[in-house]
């Protein structure tokens, strides 16, 4: 009776294989060597002729030569290919969170493939449920990808999908409108280069006049930007929130008195440089081809109105420190001109004349009321009001 090796299957599995050997009765002993992607693996001895099981558990190419010893002689046997594979294929599909516009196209098998370590390239095998997904919906889609290889082994991959709105029309909008101003504001420029290069070539045929009451581009930007900041604090005024909002500016219009006259103006401005720092976002979104969030909007917005508030405290608090400092001078120049026995009247217009900023525009206004036969007390007593020193009014006292 011949010994009998289990027939091997040269077909591809995934699960463990069990060999049975059983050598004939006129076998001394025999061993068997294992080749597992054609090197040895595993060599075992039986010393006599017993049934082996043989169990191959990992993946790989395995063959198996089995020698028998005889009385006299030796034969060979050689089983032929066992393949295991317990390995998933490798499956790539890119950038597995991808943000889809509304009525664009996605290329479902752009980014994809598959390797396996048996077949190769099996990505002609990879399959989706794209066919499942409506993309013109809004909203996060789950992009399945899924492939097997010969002995069953499956990978799967997942890829979110989130359409969003299409703002292409959006953009378009504001990058016409911003186009638009800078064609307007590039004609305004030519017509005025243009105004300019004119009137050098008739100055030479022209008597120029004693004062020159030309007005300058900056100036008549400045003009032009005066005249919005009073249109818009005259629409805040009707406002009873925004008035009461406005008190607490009030101690500015002090520093910027030429540039602003009340707290409304003041805030007028704010809102200006506000819709200056949004267009600026507008500006740097459109180039980079986005179109700003409702959040981006915000946040500029809200920058570019609190921005001034730095700049205003800054000077408020160095026109104090002056106000302050020069104030003490002007006690000095008072107190001397009362030595060499000049009235109050006079030393006010001395401090008026000898010095110079905020107290001294302050002690004109003193020097008007006592002209108009206001009571001392009365006027430095305004006077004290108005700057809000301590020691304002410990002056006022004693001149009392």
């Amino acid at each position: 009776m011949d010994s009998k090796l289990s027939r091997y299957n040269a077909d591809l599995t995934n699960e463990d294989i069990e060999i049975e050997y059983i050598p004939n009765n006129l076998v001394k002993n025999y061993e068997y060597i294992i080749y597992k992607n054609n090197r040895k693996y595993k060599i075992v001895n039986v010393p006599n002729s017993q049934i082996s099981n043989i169990i191959l558990s990992e993946s790989g190419t395995y063959q198996i030569n089995i020698k028998e010893y005889y009385e006299n002689e030796t034969k060979e046997i050689r089983s032929g290919n066992y393949l295991i594979d317990k390995e998933s294929p490798n499956l790539e599909v890119g950038n597995t969170n991808l943000t889809l516009k509304k009525g664009t196209n996605i290329d479902i098998m752009g980014n994809v493939k598959a390797i396996d370590n048996f077949d190769g390239d099996i990505t002609s095998n990879v399959e989706n449920n794209s066919n499942k997904i409506n993309f013109t919906k809004i909203g996060n889609h789950k992009l399945v990808y899924t492939v097997s290889d010969r002995a069953g082994n499956t990978t799967t991959k997942t890829v979110m999908v989130n359409v969003v709105k299409n703002d292409t029309t959006q953009l378009l909008i504001t990058q016409g409108f911003i186009l638009l101003t800078l064609i307007v504001i590039l004609i305004y420029f030519i017509k005025y280069n243009k105004s300019l290069n004119i009137e050098k070539r008739i100055s030479k045929y022209s008597i120029k006049p004693i004062k020159d009451h030309s007005k300058s581009l900056f100036g008549s930007i400045f003009r032009f930007v005066d005249k919005i900041i009073n249109r818009i604090s005259k629409s805040l005024s009707k406002s009873v929130i925004l008035s009461k909002i406005s008190k607490r500016y009030t101690k500015y219009v002090k520093v910027f008195g030429k540039e602003h006259d009340t707290g409304l103006t003041i805030i007028a401005e704010k809102i200006i440089v506000s819709f200056i720092f949004l267009m600026v976002a507008i500006i740097s979104k459109t180039i980079r081809l986005e179109v700003l969030s409702f959040y981006e909007m915000i946040i500029p917005l809200l920058v570019g109105y609190y921005a001034l508030d730095f700049i205003y405290a800054y000077r408020y608090n160095k026109y104090r420190k002056r106000l302050e400092n020069d104030f003490l001078q002007a006690i000095i120049v008072m107190n001397n001109a009362f030595k060499s026995g000049r009235s109050i009247t006079q030393a006010v217009d001395l401090v008026s004349t000898e010095l110079t900023g905020p107290i001294s525009e302050e002690f004109k206004k003193i020097s008007l009321e006592l002209s108009f036969g206001l009571d001392v007390e009365v006027v430095f007593k305004r006077f004290a009001d108005r700057i809000e020193l301590e020691e304002a009014a410990y002056l006022t006292a004693s001149l009392a």
